[in-house]
Parts: C-alpha cells; structure tokens; sequence
C-alpha cells in the first residue's frame, strides 16, 4: 500500500498546477516565435507574451524566491539547494527585456533582421524555462519531502 503524506500534497499540488500553467505560456512562447504572419501579427503574439510575463510568469517566479525555494532551503539546510534557480530566475527577467526591446525594434523598423531578433528572443526565452521548469520538477519539488530534510541536531 502506498503511504500518503498529508504535509506534502498542498506544496506538491500546488507547484504542479503552476507549472501546468508555464507549459501553457511556454506553448504560446513557441508558437508566437513559429508565427508565420505579418510583423503586425509578430509583433501582437510578442505582446500577448509579454502580458502573460507580467501577469503569470513573473508573480510565479516572485513566489518561488519568497516561499518556496526558502522553503526548500530550510528542509534541506542549505541554500545552495536553490541558487542556481534563483540565478536563473533573473536570467528569465533579461530575456524577457530583451524579447520587450526586440519587439520595440521590430515595430520600429520592420526589417527581416528584426523579425529574426524577436523570433532568436522568444526561442531563448522558451528554452530557458522549459529548462528550468525540468530542473525544479527533478531535483528541486522531491527536496519537499519530509525525508530529504537534513536534521539539524
């Protein structure tokens, strides 16, 4: 019989209905960075992308640096747990400037290079996150697990 643990379901439900959410922003980062369409039409997917980095990306990432990854680090008694993902969380913020100021390029000029730009910014975008979503999934969310605490008498 498999053994429930109560103090772990909330976190762990939690975490995987959020990152059910940034595979769908990610699905929609791929799919703007795929667009085939006028620069007009680029440019309003790179806007609604944008919004969802504002409005779900970001107050995710801001709740991981201010719950759950010092939340980990106290199981765990270390914050080495989670410096890499806190390090990458400003990384996402800088492609996310950079996707801003490539959109602000291309609707300034409209030029093939900057279509390529703003399509070369979302890829990197999605790329990061699909990578960091991976690396909190397989080695950070099992460290909530009452096991993996570190007894710290």
């Amino acid at each position: 019989m498999t053994e429930t643990r109560i103090d772990t379901i909330p976190e762990r439900d939690f975490v995987a209905h959020e990152h059910q959410e940034m595979r769908r922003g990610l699905d929609r980062i791929h799919e703007a960075a795929s667009l085939r369409g006028t620069t007009a039409d680029l440019s309003s997917a790179v806007l609604e992308v944008l919004a969802w980095v504002d409005t779900v990306l970001g107050p995710h990432a801001q709740w991981e640096d201010h719950w759950l990854y010092p939340e980990i680090d106290k199981r765990v008694g270390t914050h080495w747990a989670t410096k890499l993902m806190s390090f990458e969380h400003q990384q996402i913020r800088d492609r996310a400037h950079g996707l801003a100021a490539a959109r602000t390029r291309l609707r300034e000029m409209g030029s093939s290079t900057a279509v390529l730009d703003v399509r070369g910014e979302l890829f990197a975008l999605e790329a990061i996150l699909r990578a960091h979503l991976t690396r909190e999934e397989r080695f950070l969310i099992p460290l909530l697990d009452p096991e993996s605490a570190v007894d710290a008498t």
